[in-house]
């Protein structure tokens, strides 16, 4: 009886061994069709985002080409101070979002804000920035970092050394000259 009971456990746990071994494989292949699936959807998703961005590129070309038909100058550039007032505090403004709000190319804001001031987008919220900076500091009623902070800087070194390049002089420097210390 011993022996044909560990017989038919061999057989047992043979079958049993087997049953796993499909098991296994069914799961592989459940797996890898799964995998397979996403990285379809995902090469779809990609597509259609790359869609997506040409078709808002298009939007912004065709606005781009209405605004310089149509526009006018002084609009353009107190639209551009509405949103460098609304903005300059906020360390996370972009140039990027600034042509959204104009309803233009970057490029396209790039080119005819050259053209109006002589300078870059990214050069009029530095320089926006800059005298806000410089406004509060002859105030003398907010700190060096206080003042970083207000005028959209996240590290106080960096809007010294901007400051520095601006001014010619420190913010420290700018506040002892202006006689707010």
């Amino acid at each position: 009886m011993d022996l044909s009971f560990q017989i038919l456990l061999s057989i047992a746990s043979g079958v049993f061994g087997l049953f796993l071994i499909v098991l296994i494989l069914r799961l592989f292949s459940s797996v890898s069709r799964l995998r397979n699936d996403l990285n379809r959807e995902r090469l779809r998703n990609e597509a259609a985002e790359r869609d997506i961005r040409a078709l808002q590129d298009i939007v912004l070309q065709l606005q781009d080409a209405v605004s310089s038909d149509n526009g006018n100058d002084e609009e353009f550039l107190s639209k551009m101070s509405r949103w460098l007032e609304n903005n300059f505090s906020d360390p996370d403004a972009t140039v990027d979002q600034l042509a959204l709000f104009m309803g233009m190319g970057r490029t396209s804001l790039y080119n005819r804000t050259k053209n109006l001031t002589g300078k870059s987008p990214l050069e009029m919220i530095q320089d926006y920035r800059m005298k806000k900076a410089a406004s509060c500091l002859k105030e003398g009623k907010l700190s060096i970092a206080e003042t970083a902070c207000k005028s959209g800087y996240s590290d106080p070194g960096y809007f010294s050394r901007t400051f520095r390049k601006h001014f010619g002089m420190s913010p420290m420097e700018y506040m002892k000259q202006s006689g707010s210390l």
